[in-house]
């Protein structure tokens, strides 16, 4: 099959789990997202020399399916990939272009796997949704930054807890973490650090809330 896109931002919608490897993408051309239309449905996609020829540049997963997203060292695009509630597994630690992983808050849990590349612009954005857990990032690496986003509910909370090892934060390296979108002052960020992280620093900015942060080991 030959897809060629247009001017503007085309998409390009998987239905049922699938599996996408680099050479699904020879004949496709100026196609920027690729979805997943069937909610709870798994996909397995691999990224490489031709993926980054098409143009892609976002991965949407959809519902409790598990995305499962591997770039390689031949794709170098800027790629953002909203990731749902599966447990997903994206290891972007290949490449080096920027990693934009995003997710509500309490979509992302201890049993998520995110890499960042070996780039300096890889960056998890994650969106407030007053959940009392929020997000763990027990299986986070190779990030620079933390963003948070306002939720369209502006009052909402979010809870960001570091899991209890030294691997989300490489050896000498900052992670900052950005909650100055929460504008409202009804909205809180509440970060929790982890002793366990004994050789990387926290450089954490919170919003306009009563904000309640907790440091790492090492700084």
């Amino acid at each position: 099959d030959t897809v060629a896109g247009g001017t503007g931002t085309d998409i390009l919608q998987i239905s049922n789990a699938s599996t996408v490897v680099d050479a699904s993408f020879t004949n496709i051309t100026s196609v920027e997202t690729l979805n997943q239309g069937t909610g709870g449905a798994n996909q397995t996609i691999t990224l490489g020399a031709l993926a980054n020829a098409s143009g892609l540049a976002t991965i949407q997963g959809n519902g409790a399916g598990v995305d499962v997203v591997t770039v390689g060292a031949t794709f170098t695009n800027a790629l953002r990939v909203d990731m749902a509630t599966g447990d997903d597994n994206i290891d972007a630690s290949a490449t080096t272009g920027a990693l934009n992983a995003r997710a509500a808050a309490a979509a992302l849990t201890a049993a998520d796997t995110v890499k960042g590349g070996t780039g300096t612009g890889d960056v998890l954005t994650l969106t407030a949704d007053n959940d009392g857990t929020g997000a763990v990032t027990t299986l986070i690496t190779g990030f620079e930054t933390i963003n948070v986003v306002a939720s369209t509910t502006v009052t909402d909370d979010i809870v960001i807890t570091m899991g209890a090892n030294s691997t989300q934060i490489a050896a000498g390296k900052i992670l900052t973490v950005n909650a100055t979108a929460l504008t409202d002052t009804g909205a809180t960020l509440t970060f929790v650090g982890t002793a366990s992280e004994t050789d990387g620093s926290l450089s954490v900015t919170g919003g306009n809330g009563a904000d309640t942060i907790t440091g790492g080991g090492f700084n």
